[in-house]
């Protein structure tokens, strides 16, 4: 991937408590590679640089999808070319959310 920028979108998120909602926000901002959060409505937009993204870095976004019932299909944009192979493990417990 180029130095260009992607946005994936949360939609709907549902917090169950403020420090759960806390967590998230402090959780997204942990990540380096994450340019800009901006909300909308019930959408929050993560405007990200996927060039400064290493495996480890995937992997914690997979985990906050994941954890907070994001629609991870988006995060197939990720698996062209060879910096992110494992995400196209079938036996990762993502696959079938972003490829099925």
């Amino acid at each position: 991937m180029k130095d260009e920028k992607i946005t994936l979108t949360a939609e709907a998120t549902v917090f169950y408590s403020p420090g759960d909602e806390s967590a998230f926000f402090t959780w997204l901002k942990a990540m380096t590679f994450v340019h800009s959060v901006r909300g909308s409505g019930r959408c929050l937009d993560i405007v990200m640089n996927p060039a400064a993204m290493n495996e480890y870095d995937l992997r914690e976004l997979l985990a906050l999808f994941y954890r907070y019932g994001i629609d991870m299909k988006q995060l197939s944009v990720f698996s062209d070319g060879s910096q992110f192979e494992f995400l196209r493990d079938r036996r990762g417990y993502w696959y079938k959310h972003i490829f099925e």
